[in-house]
């Protein structure tokens, strides 16, 4: 089996997760019947478990993040309102169906003639490296939130920024009015995602989920096992796939044609490579030698690690993504020929 690290959605439910969905008690989500929640009782159990986390009065149980996103938004938003977001976030570069296309501006909200409706953040930051949020940052949206601009957090990886930071996920989420989390990378859960907020926000996304289609029926099936995804043992291991992040980081650090983004704070690695260098040639290259990564783009390179991936595969990997570069840069030009046979 190749070692994957392309990205932390490959994590496979372990086997108290599939006791525990073997085990579910179920109902029937879609139909609205407790206080307007759904009838399956796994799946309240989670949102009040994912409420009380993000410290946040209710939750609503999603398929996935991108559609948690789109709800947040959707539930807190109008027709014609303004929404601040990077443009290099997940909001904005991969649901963009969200916004028109034509109305983009390139402005820091602070100069923008009209107050936004929205802002959204992302912590981690995946662009960036998986870089969390700096204090700063949160201070700034802590501002704009007592000004009155509601904020939305895309958490996605939310728990790997309080890992790294020492922060608790509720304090985290003190800066935002509606947070998502995803349950299916480091946590290690199949599917599904949460959105929190106040009731009448969740109240209000709980009607829309229905309307995109995320209306579930048994999911106390796939709920249970975000359950133990958010046991505080799983929780704790995260801090492992920061850890081996850091190693595989090291290994390339004396790479002349690497340049590291950030300072790898959680489990994403992100690098650059000179234009001479295709990054699409060096993933191939891995690929051929068991080790699979993500090219973004023509010169950047992506590797994600989580809890199905160990020392082991993370030495063997370091080893084979170095030797990769490297025979691109002979192939550049960029390297004296060498007598290496293969590359694993």
């Amino acid at each position: 089996m190749p070692i994957d690290l392309r990205s932390d959605t490959l994590t496979k439910p372990d086997k108290a997760m599939r006791a525990a969905m073997a085990a579910a008690e179920v109902g029937d989500d879609g139909r609205r019947g407790f206080n307007g929640r759904g009838e399956d009782p796994t799946v309240r159990e989670l949102e009040d478990l994912a409420a009380a986390l993000t410290g946040k009065e209710c939750a609503l149980f999603v398929p996935s993040g991108t559609m948690g996103n789109i709800l947040g938004v959707l539930a807190q938003t109008a027709p014609g309102d303004t929404v601040a977001v990077s443009a290099h976030t997940h909001i904005r570069s991969n649901e963009g169906a969200l916004f028109d296309e034509s109305y983009f501006r390139r402005q820091p909200v602070a100069m923008s003639w009209e107050s936004p409706a929205l802002v959204c953040l992302e912590n981690t930051f995946a662009a960036t490296g998986g870089r969390c949020l700096r204090q700063d940052e949160l201070d700034r949206a802590s501002s704009l939130r007592m000004a009155g601009t509601r904020i939305h957090l895309d958490g996605a990886r939310l728990f790997n920024a309080a890992a790294a930071s020492g922060t608790p996920v509720a304090t985290l989420s003190t800066v935002a009015d509606t947070v998502t989390f995803c349950l299916s990378k480091g946590l290690g859960a199949p599917v599904g995602s949460l959105l929190c907020g106040d009731r009448s926000t969740i109240d209000c996304a709980r009607s829309l989920r229905r309307y995109i289609g995320g209306a579930m029926r048994q999911a106390g099936v796939i709920a249970a096992a975000g359950l133990v995804a958010l046991h505080p043992d799983n929780v704790a291991r995260i801090a492992e796939d920061h850890v081996r992040a850091q190693t595989l980081a090291a290994s390339l650090r004396d790479l002349d044609a690497v340049r590291i983004i950030g300072d790898v704070e959680t489990n994403i690695v992100r690098v650059e490579l000179p234009p001479k260098l295709d990054a699409q040639r060096v993933v191939a290259r891995a690929a051929e030698n068991g080790v699979l990564l993500r090219a973004v783009g023509d010169n950047a390179i992506r590797a994600v690690t989580y809890r199905d991936v160990g020392d082991a595969d993370i030495a063997t990997a370091a080893r084979v993504w170095v030797r990769a570069i490297r025979a691109e840069e002979q192939s550049a030009g960029l390297r004296k020929s060498q007598n290496t046979q293969a590359i694993g």
